[in-house]
C-alpha cells in the first residue's frame, strides 16, 4: 500500500482491554501518520460511553487487528459523521 494512502474499513469492531466487543462501525485509516477515525454505527450516548479512551483493539473483517493505544475526542461536526480519533500501531 502506498504509504500516504488512506484506507477506508467499511466493517470493524471495537475490542476493550479484555477483548469484549464494545461497538461496531467504520473506520479510516491514515497509515503514514498511524492514526484514524471511527465512525460507530450506534451514536447513542449509552453506546459512546463505553468505547474505552486506551488500551483498545480495532479489530477488521478480514481479521487485521490494531492496538489502539490512545483514543481521543469525540467529534460532531456539522461535515462529518459522529466520530473518534484514535492512535494505532499494526
Amino acid at each position: 500500500m502506498n504509504e500516504t494512502a488512506i484506507e477506508y474499513v467499511p466493517e470493524v469492531r471495537v475490542l476493550d482491554g479484555e477483548n469484549q466487543l464494545v461497538s461496531v462501525g467504520a473506520a479510516q485509516l491514515y497509515p503514514s501518520l498511524h492514526s484514524g477515525e471511527f465512525f460507530p454505527q450506534d451514536c447513542s450516548r449509552e453506546t459512546l460511553k463505553r468505547i474505552p479512551t486506551r488500551a483498545a483493539r480495532l479489530q477488521t473483517k478480514d481479521v487485521r487487528s490494531f492496538s489502539m493505544p490512545k483514543v481521543d475526542r469525540l467529534c460532531e461536526g456539522k461535515n462529518k459523521p459522529t466520530h473518534f480519533h484514535f492512535d494505532y500501531h499494526s
